[in-house]
């Protein structure tokens, strides 16, 4: 391979991630299980967010984001940018992402505001680039209620983090 393919390579690569990064925060945003689960690996995926939990395959990541927005009126808001990518060699590359989240629930009228990292691995599968390990870090979490009045009540104001 001449460095000009091994240059197109890694941006090609590079570019597939950011779309599978995409196509993930777009899913659990629309509530597409099916999408969610493709964009990990088969087995053997490790998936660390706090304080959600932590699961040793994407079906925990499944069950849970199930029972706690794809089967309630909650509406999210994931914005993933500021992508870090490192293409490490031609099957395994990783990533730190900024995520700025908002989760709605209309009938409680209770948001939150999170941002965080994501420090992500992603290796490439007959399939495709998929995420191998996935680990959130809380940056700020913001938990409010819209009153009558249309005012916003801020419930917990987090200590800041070093």
């Amino acid at each position: 391979m001449t460095d000009l393919e091994r240059r197109i390579a890694r941006l090609e690569a590079e570019a597939e991630i950011r779309r599978l990064k995409a196509r993930y925060l777009n899913a659990c945003d629309a509530k597409d299980i099916d999408a969610i689960r493709d964009c990990f690996i088969e087995k053997g995926a490790e998936i660390v967010f706090p304080p959600i939990g932590t699961f040793n395959d994407r079906e925990g990541l499944i069950q849970i984001f199930t029972q706690l927005a794809a089967t309630t009126p909650i509406i999210d808001s994931h914005q993933g940018h500021n992508a870090e990518i490192n293409i490490i060699d031609e099957d395994n590359a990783e990533a730190r992402w900024s995520l700025a989240f908002v989760t709605y629930h209309p009938e409680q009228k209770t948001f939150r505001l999170l941002s965080n990292f994501y420090h992500d691995r992603y290796v490439r599968t007959s399939q495709g680039w998929r995420i191998a390990y996935s680990r959130s870090e809380p940056r700020l979490i913001f938990d409010g209620r819209v009153t009558d009045a249309n005012g916003v009540e801020i419930q917990n104001i987090p200590a800041p983090t070093a």
